[in-house]
């Protein structure tokens, strides 16, 4: 059921339809947070539960427990009747009738009452528990930085300043060096292990494979992936960023590495993208089990025949866990960055309904835009494209969804995900107070230059009340 964390967050790690929170504190405000294994959440009932500081055989006053799309559960007494050391009743769902309860950002949340006089909020709340976590994961995140930005990419830095003092996030900068040092601490024997793992779990290329004359580049990846998941875990971080400009005497631009430590849940940003990467590493807290999200690049387009697509790539470093099929470990030259042939995993994506997302710095304040989007097959092979990738169709065009986008200050990097609701990136927008921007099918595009007008003033308006 429910357990209480050293910072005072309560959690599960159970797949619960039904919670009774019987707790033995006031607290005023608490925070609810998912555990790490807790992702398949789909409801929560949270009951009146009583409070602890009135004596025994006394009428006790019990207390509701609200969730709110603040981000926070609200405190609400209730004076219900509870004789004695009697404890509350978790109800029968079917015994409770709909009522209203507004949250503290004036939305109506799905409540319910129970006939006899106690109080319940139900909520299906699976997506909105892991935006609630999400945040309070954003707070004091850590997020190291190999090295500056891309030169001549502006859009890839932003003020980190402000994203402290707004997000509650802390960008750490770091030399190449360390992580070369790090490469090089990593024993032949245990990477020899991380190889010998790849290829029980990937389609390994023949030439990667143990005694194959390209052996030692896998191997080298693998004390890539120990030397990055260490450093990681060591300092506290939840996301990072590299650079092919800037890779010292790594022997290879990190590919492999990347993408396995983002489908264990690391945000990862290419080019020093700090903002992606943390963006990334949000949007991973807030994927259910099974889902799908990864650090994207609008790669190149397809205005024809048939509908407009946009082809999906990166270098490197997209994570498998937008598909379903076994990935395949290659090794191919790049062609950037002036290093041995790196190796990476190459995939197409699965099919299926999604979004794109992105974090804008616009000087004088953040701004979020998201796209839904249908991830689709390939019109055909892409022999000459030995990467992972996506191919979608983006809502509600991709001649609307381009203009509008550019519009919005969108950036080239993004987040793609085919699990994370748009109702719950609108969600976190909400209680980190970032501006939300959205392109669906019902954008048009004067209504949304107006809209852009009206958001930006009532942005700098409220940032004054």
């Amino acid at each position: 059921m429910l357990k209480k964390r050293p910072d005072h967050c309560w959690y599960t790690t159970e797949n619960v339809d039904l919670v009774l929170l019987n707790y033995a504190e006031r607290i005023a405000c608490i925070p609810l947070v998912l555990g790490d294994d807790a992702h398949s959440v789909q409801s929560v009932v949270i009951k009146a539960a009583q409070s602890s500081d009135v004596k025994e055989g006394k009428s006790r006053e019990s207390h509701c427990l609200c969730l709110c799309w603040c981000g926070r559960i609200r405190y609400n007494p209730r004076h219900l009747s509870c004789k004695g050391n009697a404890e509350p009743v978790v109800p029968d769902i079917r015994d409770v009738v709909p009522v209203s309860t507004s949250c503290a950002l004036g939305k109506t949340c799905r409540s319910r009452r129970i006939q006899n006089g106690g109080v319940i909020v139900w909520l299906n709340v699976g997506a909105w528990v892991r935006v609630a976590r999400a945040w309070h994961d954003w707070q004091g995140a850590k997020f190291a930085r190999f090295g500056d930005n891309m030169r001549f990419v502006s859009v890839t830095d932003g003020d980190k300043v402000s994203a402290q003092m707004a997000l509650g996030i802390s960008v750490e900068n770091y030399g190449v060096n360390a992580l070369v040092a790090a490469v090089a601490a990593v024993s032949d024997a245990d990477a020899e292990a991380l190889a010998a793992e790849y290829e029980r779990l990937y389609d390994v290329a023949s030439e990667l494979k143990a005694g194959a004359p390209r052996h030692d580049s896998l191997v080298y990846a693998a004390k890539q992936e120990i030397a990055l998941r260490g450093f990681l875990e060591a300092g506290g971080f939840n996301a990072f960023t590299s650079n092919f400009e800037d890779l010292g005497d790594l022997k290879q631009l990190p590919g492999l590495a990347v993408q396995r430590l983002m489908a264990d849940g690391y945000g990862f940003g290419g080019e020093g993208d700090w903002k992606t990467s943390a963006l990334g590493a949000i949007l991973k807290s807030m994927t259910p089990a099974g889902g799908g999200t990864s650090f994207m690049e609008d790669y190149t387009y397809h205005f024809g025949p048939g509908p407009a697509k946009v082809l999906g790539a990166h270098m490197l470093e997209v994570c498998p866990t937008i598909t379903k099929a076994k990935p395949k470990i290659e090794i191919h030259p790049l062609g950037i960055g002036g290093k041995e042939d790196p190796v990476r995993m190459v995939f197409t994506a699965t099919p299926a309904a999604g979004r794109v997302v992105c974090l804008v710095d616009l000087g004088d304040r953040f701004r979020i835009v998201q796209n839904e989007i249908e991830i689709v097959e390939p019109n055909e092979d892409l022999p000459n494209l030995p990467v992972a990738r996506a191919v979608w169709q983006p809502a509600p065009s991709l001649e609307t969804s381009a203009e509008a986008w550019m519009l919005a200050g969108g950036s080239h990097h993004t987040v793609l995900t085919n699990s994370v609701t748009a109702e719950a990136i609108e969600d976190f927008a909400r209680i980190a107070k970032v501006e939300l921007v959205s392109i669906d099918e019902a954008t048009e595009m004067r209504a949304f230059r107006k809209e852009l007008q009206w958001s930006a003033a009532y942005h700098r308006l409220a940032e004054r009340l």
